[in-house]
């Protein structure tokens, strides 16, 4: 039996005349299964160079690892950071943050010295980031002394900041110089921040923390304890 390519059973002139009244196409043909292929993997291909592009400069979800911003954050939780956040703005007093405390590399990409626009699409390697809260903000005069904070003479109420805040190698009292902030961690006792590193420069710091993604339970808002 012949198969009848054509249900219609139309001559060419009929399927012309009901083309250009209806807008359809009758003429068959059969599917480019390649074509398809090619266009999925271009979609797919642009989604993933998306992807990177947004978690390079526009987010990213970060792990905290240790026991410095206890009881506010805990080890193994995952934050979603907002890194477009300090475009526009300047960080404020209380917000959590993530400082970039040593620089990462691109070695695991062989070419990146040839295409520099692959540092814009992978994140570094072997970078090692801490999270931690803004304290002192430019131009204040601050103090640590008696297991506390003072800024420019005032006892800073920080009901968020567990154990003693003692000071380390960096001396107080001082102020803080321009486009740099003072860094501590919520847990003062088991903490390495500015204490120890000093103060830190806008540009190192990548992003604000938004809220928690992770445990699901505790999924929300990170800034609670502040009111």
């Amino acid at each position: 039996m012949e198969y009848n390519k054509d249900p219609l059973n139309l001559d060419k002139i009929q399927k012309q005349k009901l083309e250009e009244k209806y807008g359809i196409n009758l003429r068959l043909s059969k599917p480019n299964y390649l074509k398809e292929f090619v266009n999925w993997c271009v979609v797919i291909v642009m989604a993933i160079i998306i992807a990177l592009i947004l978690r390079n400069f526009a987010f990213e979800w970060v792990v905290v690892r240790g026991q410095s911003m206890e009881d506010s954050l805990f080890d193994s939780q995952i934050l979603f950071v907002n890194k477009l956040g300090y475009i526009y703005s300047e960080p404020k007093r209380g917000d959590i943050v993530i400082m970039q405390f040593k620089k990462g590399d691109w070695d695991y990409l062989p070419y990146s010295e040839y295409f520099p626009f692959l540092t814009l699409l992978f994140p570094p390697k072997n970078e090692e980031n801490y999270v931690k809260r803004v304290i002192g903000l430019p131009g204040e005069h601050v103090d640590i002394r008696g297991g506390h904070v003072y800024i420019n003479g005032v006892l800073l109420n920080e009901p968020y900041a567990k154990g003693f805040t003692n000071q380390k190698s960096v001396p107080f009292p001082q102020i803080v110089p321009p486009d740099t902030f003072l860094l501590l961690g919520d847990n003062r006792e088991n903490s390495e921040d500015s204490r120890q590193l000093g103060f830190i420069e806008l540009e190192r710091i990548k992003g604000k923390v938004m809220f928690r993604l992770y445990p699901i339970s505790e999924f929300g808002g990170v800034y609670d304890n502040l009111e």
